[in-house]
């Protein structure tokens, strides 16, 4: 076998499943616990929902009581493999770059080890345990974090050139937290860079002398952030003349975020991370069904067909951890992500008929290995996401030919801006997420009142209010004997669960 690779050339590259062992394996090798990921939903190691988002967006998140110190870690050593949802950017999945869904590999130290173990065991993981070139990585430390630079310099052996001290914009967890707070604990931070193109690409560019140009404002993606170890050392206060002290803690921690989905993309040696192993066989159901090849550009089809890739991933994952699509909160986004997904496929692949729930089981079967509650909830995801895409589609075309007279009307194309009430009465008539209006409008140069949207929504409710204050009675006598005697009585629906 070991001639036959040598005559073919390289082994293949790590897949994204191999990579998730390894890095468990690693990490336990020297320790640590092994944790499931949280759900999609927050909620913390205490069972306590987290209110502070309305998605799991980092590894970190389910233990923040751990390093706030409202309760004892029960181990001192964890990995984990988290599934992360981030929405902030969704009208940009469809690029070369943005995902909602993404996956974050972590390990953390509770008042264990520090910046000497951490920094010296990723550089061994990522130099040693992958076949990444060393020589293509370098890092940003805090500009006052002296500890950590010994470490990179004097113990790994990284020269300067290769060491950039950054501000706490850059370099500080929470960002800005010495001069804006907010109060609790912080730390300085050091993330790791995989330089993408090619060397003479780099040294030809007179202006990557500047670190801030060479690394963070990097427009023409030379270099890619893979890992951030996040040392959580102070407790910053703040009296009442606004004097800042950043006090030790008595427990130092560390916390480690390096993504699956941008390491696996530098293990595979492609352009994104759509072209990976965990995004090849979504991408190839999509061209089954669209009859239409992925080329991977920027034209529109490509574009759509990363749109319903990354999405039906983000959806998929969503319904598994019992988010439902409604029209509030996590539900509302979830709704959205579908929506928009529906769109792309049917306005731009032709697809006419509902076609998300048969690409959903590819997903189940790329991941359901190692997230195991996709397979066992495999019918619940199928049948929501079916029935999602059926009440939408028949209002679809209707809703867009709706919104295509809006935006033609000649008051607003010379405004640019179409009324909160338009966009409301899409929403309600429709289905019209606002977020889908707005992407659709900002195609032709439209803005939309959101203000007088939500005034629009705001309306509605307190009509719906007024109108259900009278309880409609069947009955002679006020009421059958069931309505009287469950009156008061308050039921929660679990038929999903």
């Amino acid at each position: 076998l070991g001639r036959l690779l040598r005559q073919i050339g390289a082994p293949p590259p790590m897949l994204a499943h191999e990579l998730r062992q390894a890095y468990i394996d690693f990490f336990t090798e020297k320790q640590h616990v092994l944790l499931p990921s949280a759900s999609l939903e927050p909620v913390d190691v205490l069972g306590i929902p987290d209110e502070s988002t309305l998605f799991t967006s980092a590894g970190m998140q389910q233990f923040k009581p751990w390093f706030g110190g409202q309760a004892p870690a029960k181990h001192p050593r964890v990995v984990t493999v988290q599934k992360c949802l981030r929405t902030s950017d969704i009208d940009s999945v469809g690029d070369l770059s943005h995902c909602t869904f993404f996956e974050m590999l972590g390990n953390f130290s509770f008042g264990d080890y520090f910046k000497r173990e951490v920094i010296t065991w990723t550089w061994e993981f990522l130099t040693q345990v992958l076949p990444i070139d060393a020589d293509r990585l370098c890092v940003t430390i805090y500009q006052d974090d002296d500890e950590a630079y010994d470490v990179w310099h004097d113990v790994i052996g990284l020269p300067d050139d290769r060491i950039h001290r950054l501000g706490e914009d850059k370099n500080y967890w929470p960002a800005n937290v010495i001069s804006q707070g907010p109060n609790g604990p912080c730390g300085p931070c050091s993330e790791i860079f995989y330089r993408v193109a090619p060397l003479d690409e780099m040294t030809s560019d007179a202006s990557l002398t500047a670190t801030q140009r060479y690394l963070i404002d990097d427009d023409a993606g030379r270099w890619l952030e893979i890992w951030n170890n996040v040392f959580t050392q102070f407790d910053r206060g703040e009296s009442a003349d606004g004097t800042v002290a950043l006090t030790p803690l008595p427990s130092r921690n560390n916390d480690t975020g390096a993504g699956l989905d941008r390491i696996i993309r530098v293990l595979q040696g492609v352009g994104s991370v759509f072209e990976t192993d965990l995004f090849r066989p979504i991408l190839q159901k999509i061209e089954d069904l669209a009859g239409r090849a992925y080329g991977g550009t920027m034209n529109e089809t490509d574009f759509a067909m990363r749109v319903v890739a990354e999405h039906v991933r983000a959806m998929t994952f969503c319904i598994a951890d019992g988010i439902l699509p409604s029209n509030e909160g996590r539900g509302y986004v979830l709704r959205y992500i579908m929506r928009r997904a529906m769109r792309f496929g049917r306005m731009v692949l032709g697809l006419r008929e509902p076609f998300l729930h048969e690409v959903a089981p590819t997903v189940i079967k790329k991941m359901g290995g190692f997230y195991q509650d996709l397979q066992e909830r495999r019918d619940l995801i199928l049948k929501t996401i079916e029935a999602e895409e059926e009440r939408f589609l028949r209002t679809l075309d209707h809703g867009i030919a709706r919104l295509t007279d809006l935006l033609a009307e000649p008051d607003v194309k010379q405004s640019g801006r179409l009324s909160g009430a338009a966009a409301f009465a899409l929403y309600d008539t429709f289905g019209f997420p606002l977020d889908l209006t707005k992407e659709i409008a900002a195609e032709s140069g439209v803005n939309v009142d959101t203000h007088g949207f939500e005034q629009a929504m705001a309306d509605q409710r307190k009509r719906s209010r007024e109108s259900g204050g009278e309880r409609v009675v069947f009955a002679k006598g006020g009421g059958s004997e069931i309505e009287r005697a469950t009156a008061t009585v308050a039921s929660k629906f679990v038929g999903y669960t």
